[in-house]
This record gives C-alpha cells, structure tokens and sequence, in this order.
C-alpha cells in the first residue's frame, strides 16, 4: 500500500499537507530526517504512516506522559495497537509487554527520555525489531530550546542497541542553534532537514502596553463565544483570573498542573466539548489537545521566551480560521522577568550549596546514592535552609543538566500495596469471589507485595481483571479500611534521584563554562523576547520569523504594527466620539484596540491642558 492510499483508509484526508509526504517517503528510504512543522502541521502522521507500512515497531520517544496516552488513543482509533511505557510498570509487566512488542502484539512503544536512559531497556529493544526511532519535541534537546531535558543528550545511545534504523526528529520550534544542537546530539550529521514556513497567516498578532492588564483581557472576551485560552505563570493566578472572568459573566474554567489528574480531565474535556468556552491556565496545557477551532490566545503575563509564546499561540486557528492572539504587558513585567531569569541564576558556589543540603535533606551519605529516589518538596526544602525557592529551581535544573540528579515534578506516583503475609485471604475472602480474586491477581503479578510496599499499575490489573478501574480503587479502599492490606493510591507529587553517588564537597566541581554558557542563552532569549514585545513600527510577524532565521520578504500586514496609520489623528477621533457619547469607558471602547492605550494617555492630557473636562464619569469639551 502507498502512503497517500493509507491516509484516505485510515484517516480520511484525501491529501497530505505541505511537506508530509516528502518526510515519509524520506524514511521509507531509511533516511534519517529532521521536521520543523508548525503547531498544529501534522507532526504524528509522519511517523504513523512510515510505522504502519513497514514490518516491526516504531519507537516514540515523548517528554510528557499526557501527549503518549493522546497519541496511543488516536492510534487506538485507526484500530492500531500501541503502548506506553510509563510509571507503575512492575518488572513482569514491562517484561511482559515487551515480549508483546517483539511478538508483533503491538505497532507503536512510547517511551520518555528517562526511561530510554535505562540499560535493560536497551538491550531488550536490540532483541526487537525496530523500524523507525521518532523523536517527539526534539527542541528539549538543546539548551538553546524553550524547555531543554537532559536526558535527551542520551537518545542517540540507543543506536548502539537499534542498528541500522532511521531517526525522525520532530519539533515546531527551532531556530539555527537548536536546529544545529538537535543534528549534533542526535548524531544526525547527513539527515534531511525539512522545514514548514513558521508564519501563521490567520493569527492575528497584537501586543499592547498596558496600566492594568484585567481590563483589556476581559474586553477581549467581551461578547465573545469562541474557545479561547488565557495563558498565566502561576497556579494561584489561574484560580484568580478565572473567578474574576467568571464575576463578568465569561463561560471559564481554570487549568493546572496542582489539581488531580481526574479534576484537570473533565475540566480539558469540557473545554474541548465547548461546554466551557474559556480556559485560564499555566503553559503546559495545550500539548498534544486535538482542538482545532480556537480563537482567541491571550497572555496577560509576558511568556518567558518567544519558542514559547509560538507554541502557545500555535494553538489557536488549526482549522485556519482568522484567530487572534493578544499579549498585555507593563514596564514592570520585564523587570520581574529580568530578575527571575538572570538575577536569580544562581552561582557555582550557591549550586555547591544546593547540592550539599540535598544529600543531608535527604539523607543521602557521601560516597554513596547512587540512582537513590526520595519523596522532594521543593518549598519545605528551601524554608528548611532559607534558599530563594526560584533560585533553588534553577540551581537544580543546572544539577540535572549536570547528570547528577533527577528533579521530578507533578510525576504521576504508582498505586503501592503490600498484602498481610499472615492473613489467610481464602477464608476471610471465601463469601467474596471478586476479592479474593483481585488479591490473587496480584500475588501472581507482583513478586514480594507480601514482603514490602510494591508499585502497581491499577489499569494492567483493572485489565487483567476485566473490571473498571475505579471499582478496583473501591476494593482496594475497603480492604485497606477492613486492614486487610496496606494500600497508597495514585497520586502526583514530586520526587528527586542522586543519578551518581553523592560527592564530597572537596571534589564537587560543576562545570564552570557550562554555566556562563546557560547565562549567556538566558540573556539572549530575554533580550530577543523585548524586542518583540517592544517594537512600535516593524510587523511583529517579522521579528518573529527573524528569531526563526526566516525571513518575510513583505509586511504581514495583520499585526497591530502594520494595522497602524500614523495619519490617523486620535485627538479628533476623541472629539467626534464625545458627539455621540461622553462616558469615558464607551469612548475608549469606540477606538480600535491598538489606538486605546494611546487614547487614554491624550485624553489625560486633554484633561490636563483644559481641553476638557470631566464630570463624574462623563467627559465633556470645555
């Protein structure tokens, strides 16, 4: 079968989009690729199809375990087998699912960064045959990347393992050095690079200088029934914007990752359904949703990067549809984002520090640890020693990037039980067959869960057991209350490994270079993102483009920049308003959005100078 006649059965399109083709066909020729698509360009396709042609399995590798389960239901959908290696396996059932990908049960093993640096894995998957390796945001592998993981710098170990197959390196965003970073790490020295235009005709882009940021976000939405997503830095800001919306009689939820992974489910599915029109959230919600007809982005606080501020604003107008993406900022905005970005990077003596408080928090001994995992509260840590909670952050991000330990945040933590070695479950379980049986089923599953607390994977025994898997929750909650057994549930939380024994302050000597290096990307970033934001006259989608080395021959002319007329006189659109009104919110909102700003300021002046006057809430012509 060729490719175009396996996208009509499986999903219906009669074509392919700008590139798609050409990226397969590539890897049918066991080519290795590099794909710069958009958000929103078809990423998935590009590795499905070659996938789906050829005998064997196709290794994902993915960072976020909610874009894998994304992935494995639409793979789900065209009637395909696929698995995720995730948190919660036991040892067997990893077995076992691995000798389901070598037995041809399944096309498609997603697996993130962190698990693939795993030996056994490895060598597990040099006895399976793997037709494609594809690499999902393949921008995290460089630290010039808007959300750089070090375990990527490891992926390409797994062609010791995976000979002879093709990589396919995915990613909407990348500019020269993280295209350049992406080819070194990968070792992808004679890849084929392809590359989609990153202009979004139908996105509207408007960036305005602000006093107050409430007043313009709630106008946007002023009468406006689309979906859209208004994008925060915090969880407590979420929760704040969204009651204040919700006050002004605006159809909106809020989103984080501090509410359970059931919560923020029915909060995502309700929003995608369009039962709720509007979503206030932190940036990672968004990745890997299949929603194609939002409208409206909206920032009311500066993103920390403009790969970010793409990928955010990538999610509205999929379906290509004029959309608008809104960004409200004040002077002091960059000066809280100055200071959390390069002030508060910590030194190599403050990372020193760091380093050592974590091994007596933890109780790590020194000379030992090595892959040693403890139960981590980053706020409880940085009271217990007095550290800047941000500066910690980032004095662990460079640790990590170090290879000496792992910060794990919102990590979904396994089910754990231990069964009772003395109870004799036949006899007090005998009237309870479905019981009884759920405990066998895990005696047989997991070896020593009479022992010590063992980590379950409630869906595989859910499965196994052919039953939902809040019943067996239930279960497990009344044997626990009858003390029949020790039972943990799921929950989510954060934890953190020493990936390396614990070294002795003497000898600790983090990479001096390396860190002026992650100063000197954070400076630019910064720096490229002020211009953007900054910039008066010049079309925004230029600028833009520009940070992607692509360059835009002519003016967008959509943007608030280009939708300026520098022959328009304000002061007179001022004055014919207050012909037909004189209340000072109603003139203000007469004006197009990208004269408002400078309308208030006027007429302040006009106020000022005698020009007018005002009178409670009416401005009139003196």
């Amino acid at each position: 079968m060729k490719p175009r006649e396996l996208l009509n059965q499986k999903w219906g399109y009669p074509d392919f989009r700008l590139n798609q083709l050409e990226i397969i066909e590539s890897i049918l020729d066991g080519n290795d690729c590099v794909a710069l698509l958009p958000t929103g360009g078809g990423k998935s396709i590009c590795y499905q199809i070659p996938g789906l042609l050829q005998d064997g399995l196709t290794l994902v590798i993915s960072p976020l375990i909610s874009l894998m389960h994304d992935q494995i239901k639409e793979i789900n959908q065209l009637n395909e087998k696929a698995v995720a290696l995730t948190s919660g396996f036991s040892k067997s059932d990893l077995d076992r699912e691995l000798d389901n990908c070598q037995n041809g049960y399944y096309k498609f093993l997603f697996v993130s960064p962190e698990r693939l640096k795993s030996k056994w894995l490895r060598e597990r998957l040099s006895h399976i045959k793997v037709n494609l390796i594809a690499i999902d945001e393949a921008h995290c592998i460089s630290q010039w990347g808007h959300d750089f993981r070090p375990p990527y710098l490891s992926i390409n170990e797994i062609r010791d393992y995976v000979r002879k197959v093709p990589i396919l390196a995915l990613t909407a965003t990348a500019n020269t050095q993280v295209l350049k970073d992406i080819k070194e790490h990968l070792k992808l020295n004679e890849a084929l690079v392809f590359t989609n235009s990153f202009l979004r005709k139908n996105i509207q882009l408007n960036v305005r200088k602000v006093e107050d940021k409430l007043n313009p976000t709630l106008e946007v939405f002023r009468g406006n029934k689309s979906s859209s997503i208004v994008y925060v830095r915090s969880r407590k800001k979420t929760i704040e914007i969204a009651k204040i919306m919700q006050h002004n009689g605006v159809s909106v939820d809020y989103f984080n990752a501090g509410l359970s992974i059931d919560v923020r489910k029915a909060k995502q599915t309700a929003w995608i359904n369009g039962e709720t029109k509007v979503i206030v959230a932190t940036t990672a919600f968004g990745m890997g949703i299949n929603k194609s007809d939002v409208r409206a982005i909206v920032h009311p606080d500066l993103p920390e990067d403009l790969e970010g501020y793409y990928q955010e604003i990538g999610r509205a107008g999929r379906d290509g549809e004029l959309s608008e993406a809104f960004l409200f900022y004040t002077q002091s905005d960059f000066e809280r984002l100055h200071y959390k970005w390069i002030e508060l990077y910590p030194s190599l003596s403050e990372i020193k520090t760091v380093y050592q408080k974590l091994g007596t928090h933890l109780q790590v001994a020194i000379g030992q640890g090595e892959f040693h995992e403890a139960d981590f509260n980053l706020i409880e840590f940085c009271k217990k020693y007095n550290f800047d909670t941000q500066k910690t952050l980032n004095a662990l991000s460079f640790l990590q990037r170090q290879g000496y330990i792992e910060y794990l945040t919102n990590q979904s933590k396994a089910a754990a039980i231990k069964l009772n070695l003395a109870q004799d479950y036949e006899a007090v379980l005998s009237s309870e067959p479905e019981s009884l049986l759920l405990i066998k089923t895990l005696v047989r599953s997991y070896g020593g869960i009479s022992d010590f607390p063992v980590k379950v994977d409630l869906r595989i025994t859910a499965k196994r057991l052919n039953r939902n898997i809040k019943l067996v929750v239930e279960q497990l909650n009344k044997l626990y209350n009858r003390k029949l057994l020790w039972f943990r549930p799921p929950s989510e939380g954060e934890s953190l490994i020493f990936l390396q024994n614990r070294i002795d302050p003497k000898y600790f000597n983090p990479n001096k270079s390396d860190h002026a290096q992650i100063l000197k990307v954070r400076k630019n970033k910064f720096e490229s993102l002020k211009r953007f934001v900054e910039e008066p006259k010049k079309c925004r989608n230029k600028i833009l483009l520009e940070y992607f080395n692509e360059t835009l021959e002519q003016d967008c002319g959509t943007c608030d920049n280009c939708r300026k007329d520098d022959s328009i006189d304000i002061r007179m659109l001022i004055l014919n308003s207050l012909k037909k009104d004189n209340s000072f919110k109603r003139i203000v909102r007469s004006l197009p959005a990208y004269l408002q700003e400078e309308a208030i300021e006027l007429m302040r002046l006009m106020l000022e100078s005698g020009e007018l006057k005002k009178e409670g809430d009416k401005i009139l012509k003196s």
